[in-house]
C-alpha cells in the first residue's frame, strides 16, 4: 500500500464513522460543517449534494423495484427523486467550480429538494431507503438555503 492510498483509506474510514454517527441520530449539522475546506467556500454544499445524489440514487431503484411489483402510488415520488437528482448534480458541478450562477442555481435546488423530501416522507416510516432520502434532501436544502439567504 502506498501514501496515497493509505490517505485514501484513512479517509474513507474518518467520513464513514462520522456518517454513521450522522445517521444514529438524524441530521447533523455539526457533521456537515466539519466538511468544509479552505480551498473551496461551497466545500460544504459539494458534499451535502454528493451525498443526496447518493441516497437519492439508491431510494430511485428502489422505487422503480416497488413500481415494478404493481405499487404504482409511488410514481410521482420517483419523478419526485428524479428530478432532484438532475439539479443536485448540477449544484454539485456548480459548487465544485465556484460557479458564478451558484446563487440563482441554489434556489431552484432548494426547491427541488423540499419537493423530494416531501414525496419521501409518507414512505418514510415503513421504508428506511425513502427515509435516508428525506435526511439527505433535508441537508442538501440546509446548505442551498444558506446560498440563497
Amino acid at each position: 500500500m502506498n501514501r496515497r492510498e493509505l490517505l485514501a483509506a484513512i479517509g474513507a474510514a474518518a467520513l464513514t464513522a462520522n456518517a454513521a454517527k450522522t445517521h444514529a441520530h438524524g441530521f447533523n449539522p455539526d457533521f456537515i460543517e466539519s466538511l468544509r475546506t479552505d480551498a473551496n467556500p461551497y466545500g460544504l454544499l459539494v458534499t451535502a449534494a454528493g451525498h443526496c445524489i447518493g441516497k437519492g440514487e439508491i431510494c430511485l431503484a428502489f422505487c422503480l423495484s416497488l413500481m415494478g411489483k404493481g405499487n404504482t402510488e409511488l410514481a410521482s415520488c420517483a419523478q419526485s427523486v428524479n428530478q432532484m437528482l438532475a439539479l443536485t448534480r448540477a449544484i454539485q458541478d456548480m459548487a465544485g467550480q465556484q460557479a458564478p450562477l451558484i446563487d440563482q442555481a441554489a434556489a431552484v435546488c432548494l426547491e427541488a429538494c423540499e419537493s423530494c423530501r416531501k414525496a419521501c416522507e409518507p414512505y418514510a416510516g415503513r421504508y428506511a431507503k425513502f427515509r435516508a432520502c428525506a435526511q439527505a434532501c433535508a441537508e442538501c436544502a440546509f446548505e442551498c438555503r444558506a446560498l440563497v439567504a
